[in-house]
């Protein structure tokens, strides 16, 4: 029984990534950023802490990494790197006038 167990979760931690999305500025992690995995509808996101596990398959694979206030990125599986930095992506809205109704 101790050896099944042993075999089946060595089976779940093999091909499993483990990483961490972060603001280069600031060096901060990016909370629930979505990663999704191109031409599939497949995807997942990262945690609270910006941290993520992808399971990596044999299939080659892009990731993309999006989260509102930054540029997303996409990079392929097999170059995932441990950290995913991602930038900011800076909206410059025209101004805008609010007045009462006029009656």
């Amino acid at each position: 029984m101790r050896i099944l167990l042993l075999l089946l979760l060595t089976q779940l931690s093999f091909g499993q990534i483990k990483g961490i999305v972060k603001d280069p500025r600031t060096g901060l992690p990016i909370p629930y950023v979505n990663i999704g995995i191109e031409n599939k509808t497949l995807g997942f996101s990262a945690d609270e802490n910006g941290m993520f596990f992808y399971a990596k398959s044999d299939e080659n694979q892009n990731l993309i990494f999006t989260a509102v206030g930054y540029k997303s990125f996409k990079i392929n599986s097999e170059n995932l790197p441990k950290e995913i930095l991602l930038t900011e992506n800076i909206l410059v809205l025209p101004d805008l006038e609010v007045s009462p109704p006029k009656h």
